[in-house]
């Protein structure tokens, strides 16, 4: 007989079921036992199961909140255990009663010992100051005894101070700022290793620039036909320094008593600039490190103003140089080298005026006590000073004039009674009116030196000597004097191939025209 499958299931399950349970233990394996024991686990299985992971399980206690005083501001919001009891919730609501008008309504001595009150009131309640808010998130501060309340939310609880953090907050900042301060102490350390770096490398970059400039080497042939006035001038200084002083270093800008070579810093920035461009001039090995730089490209150079040189090659190698710039300005025919001519002419003129000015400003100030020249008649000053070299004074008799002017005003100043400012002022037309003078009446002047508190420019001598030399070739006088020469200052010359040439002569030998005791038409050099 066929029995359903579906009406044998049940039967045939609870029939199992009865033999599973009357079998004994050893006749079922292990394993299986197991999962019928664990299919069939129910609420004290699952317990002890969660006894062995961890323990019993812990209820967070439920709160109940009131807002204190009752009222549409209140000032507190209180948080009491639900699960405590009816009489410490009752000492609880009293502990933190509240008036209207932000006053305890009980004290606590009404309450019991205070130490226990307010231990038996933290167990089981904490409010939250309403008024009393952090800044960054917003929230009420927590507190649980009156004391800490009145000292954060005042004497009435309402008090909200700017800037304040809950503790939660404060961790936050802490730990941002502790994050912060750990950045910036790595950004720190990089920053100093790169500065490491860089000084490191700045040091053997400058060591690497010393060295090539010790090893630079003079060029055989130098050219000079483009050399500026200025440059031959300060070359000429510069030279006649490092024979007076061989075992030194030709001195900086910062080292020369006025400051600059020419009297125009500008131009000797320049002329120093081209002479290093021509391999005449390198960096003393005594130069201050400090001078050393570094460009955009990352390369080293040297400040200028602070260098300290030696000539490349020597004395010898600069004289060599300076004889050809001068033999070039001698006889080079060409509009090139008359404008050369012409530039160094000016150049000197300059220096004249610019030392002489230097010179009467000194007098005034050294020998009357008066305050220099005002900035209003300076110009005026130079006027004159140019006035009078180009009428052929020379330099002891502009000296000589200078004087005569400044004490003319001091006798003026004492029979007028004016100030010193005015007697500065008055000297420079008393200068004026002394120089054109001496012109009219063509008076003999006397040629004064300088008084020992004058410095005069360092390129002024050696300028003055080099233009003298570059003139006298073409001075008219000159020519007239020379006999070897034609009226035009040609001399023939015979080439090696038997043509005849002209050459410009050079007077060799006629003496220098004694200085002029007047300016009686002092001849002008033809530069052409």
């Amino acid at each position: 007989m066929k029995i359903p499958f579906c009406s044998t299931i049940p039967a045939l399950s609870v029939h199992m079921a009865q033999i599973v349970r009357r079998l004994p233990r050893r006749t079922i394996g292990a394993s299986r036992v197991s999962s019928l024991e664990i299919t069939t686990m129910g609420k004290r299985g699952r317990r002890r199961e969660r006894e062995a992971a961890g323990g019993k399980r812990v209820k967070a206690p439920q709160l109940v909140f009131a807002d204190l005083p009752d009222s549409s501001r209140p000032r507190l919001r209180l948080a009491l255990k639900q699960a405590s009891s009816a009489k410490v919730r009752e000492l609880c609501q009293r502990y933190w009663a509240l008036n209207e008008d932000g006053r305890w309504a009980h004290h606590i001595g009404e309450l019991g010992d205070a130490t226990r009150v307010e231990t038996a009131v933290a167990k089981v309640s904490h409010v939250l100051l309403l008024a009393h808010v952090c800044s960054v998130c917003g929230e009420p501060t927590q507190v649980t005894t009156r004391r800490e309340a009145r000292l954060l939310a005042g004497p009435q609880l309402d008090r909200n101070p700017a800037g304040f953090r809950c503790p939660p907050c404060r961790k936050v900042q802490a730990e941002e700022l502790k994050r912060q301060n750990e950045a910036l102490r790595i950004e720190q350390e990089e920053a100093q290793q790169q500065a490491e770096h860089e000084q490191r490398l700045l040091a053997q970059q400058i060591a690497d620039f010393r060295r090539e400039e010790d090893e630079r080497e003079p060029d055989p042939d130098p050219q000079v036909k483009d050399i500026g006035a200025a440059a031959v001038v300060v070359l000429t200084a510069m030279l006649q320094h490092a024979y007076a002083n061989p075992m030194g270093p030709i001195p900086s800008f910062e080292q020369l008593s006025p400051g600059t070579w020419t009297g125009f810093p500008e131009e000797d920035l320049t002329a120093v600039t081209e002479l290093y461009a021509r391999g005449l001039l390198a960096v003393h090995p005594s130069a201050p490190a400090g001078g050393a730089r570094r460009d955009r490209d990352g390369g080293v150079y040297y400040a200028v103003w602070l260098a300290s040189w030696r000539l490349v090659g020597g004395t010898t190698h600069a004289q060599d140089f300076v004889d050809k710039a001068r033999e070039y300005l001698q006889l080079a025919p060409g509009e090139v080298a008359a404008t050369a001519r012409r530039a160094l002419g000016a150049l000197v003129r300059r220096m004249e005026v610019a030392d002489m000015v230097a010179y009467f400003n000194e007098q005034l100030v050294a020998e009357y006590r008066y305050p220099e020249v005002p900035p209003a008649r300076i110009h005026d000053l130079a006027t004159f000073v140019e006035r009078g070299f180009e009428q052929g004074f020379t330099a002891g008799q502009m000296v000589c004039l200078a004087w005569r002017a400044a004490d003319s005003a001091s006798s003026w100043k004492e029979r007028k009674g004016l100030g010193p400012g005015e007697a500065s002022s008055a000297a420079v037309t008393i200068l004026e009116g002394k120089i054109f003078d001496a012109i009219e009446r063509r008076q003999p002047v006397p040629e004064y030196d300088n008084r020992p508190w004058h410095l005069p420019l360092p390129a002024l001598a050696p300028g003055r000597d080099l233009h003298a030399i570059v003139a006298r070739v073409r001075d008219r006088r000159r020519i007239a004097q020379c006999g070897q020469c034609d009226e035009l200052g040609f001399i023939d010359a015979e080439e090696g191939d038997g043509r005849m040439v002209l050459n410009r002569c050079l007077h060799p030998t006629g003496d220098s025209p004694a200085a002029e005791s007047s300016p009686d038409l002092a001849a002008e050099s033809d530069f052409k």
